[in-house]
């Protein structure tokens, strides 16, 4: 299985890049070009999970798990700087009109 998925967001250098997992024989393998932080959250989750993350398949599914919280918190944080954005260039000044955005 192979998916793209943005790295580097939390450096301010997002890039698109592909994540291979392999599952084989009961061994569990990725192929990875970028460092994701959804790793790093899984590391954190693997040790609360408990038995599931015994077993190569409840490795790779915790692992997609994590690679989507960590695409929701993205999505979410960019929703918001939007949201922000928005408010700063199409704020109206008292009579009405939009105001340039210059402060």
């Amino acid at each position: 299985l192979t998916v793209s998925i943005v790295a580097g967001v939390d450096a301010g250098t997002p890039v698109l890049t592909p994540l291979t997992f392999v599952l084989s024989r009961g061994k569990l393998a990725t192929v990875r070009y970028e460092d994701f932080a959804a790793f790093r959250q899984f590391l954190v989750r693997s040790t609360k999970v408990g038995d599931v993350c015994g077993e190569p398949v409840g490795v790779m599914v915790t692992l997609l798990e994590s690679i989507i919280d960590r695409i929701a918190d993205v999505v979410e944080k960019t929703g918001s700087e939007i949201d922000r954005l928005n408010r700063e260039i199409f704020t109206r000044d008292h009579r009405g009109r939009i105001a340039s955005g210059k402060r």
